[in-house]
């Protein structure tokens, strides 16, 4: 953990302290959940030159979630969940989880770098599967997905997704010929 957090720091060593820039890293290394607080302390050592200290307060970064419901559309609901917010001391982000409902069943694992490749931009990689009953057939669909978010400044938000998934429809009561491709590939790609 000390040197994912001296490599997010290093691009702010030996430049002129920017309090706006030590509050943007400050406010993304909690945003991951790993910690309860950072703080900073700085102090002069000479008259151009300031050394600044970063104190960590650990969270508790590893949680179990559990939920039920009901909907008019899916009917019961039950989700469990695991969650890792320092997955492997690396500052990434891991969930598995499983949802049952009504209708169907969905199942996903997803890994979140908040600091892709030393950069300011975080980036997600989930893997999933789902199976859901509709009025006359049921679809199976498993899948892929990569996403990157880039947020250049506070109120500019930048998203791409790129998405694969393969899904078969099966007939349960309706005609197989009204159902149209009943395996296919399914490309994903979207930019906000």
């Amino acid at each position: 953990l000390p040197e994912r957090v001296k490599r997010i720091m290093q691009p702010l060593e030996g430049e002129w302290y920017d309090q706006a820039a030590m509050n943007g890293k400050v406010k993304r290394m909690l945003a991951t959940g790993a910690f309860d607080s950072v703080r900073v302390e700085s102090y002069e050592v000479s008259s151009k030159r300031i050394d600044a200290t970063l104190h960590f307060k650990e969270a508790k970064a590893k949680e179990i979630t559990l939920a039920a419901g009901v909907g008019s559309f899916n009917g019961p609901l039950f989700r469990a969940g695991y969650i890792d917010r320092n997955f492997r001391g690396s500052l990434k982000g891991f969930s598995a989880g499983m949802e049952f409902s009504g209708r169907g069943a969905l199942g996903d694992l997803k890994l979140t770098d908040p600091w892709w490749c030393g950069t300011e931009t975080a980036h997600s990689l989930r893997l999933y599967s789902l199976v859901k009953a509709y009025e006359g057939y049921t679809l199976l669909e498993g899948g892929l997905e990569s996403g990157w978010t880039w947020q250049p400044s506070p109120r500019r938000h930048m998203e791409l997704l790129l998405g694969y998934s393969f899904v078969t429809v099966s007939e349960d009561g309706l005609p197989a010929n009204l159902l149209g491709d009943t395996d296919y590939n399914h490309v994903r790609v979207a930019f906000t």
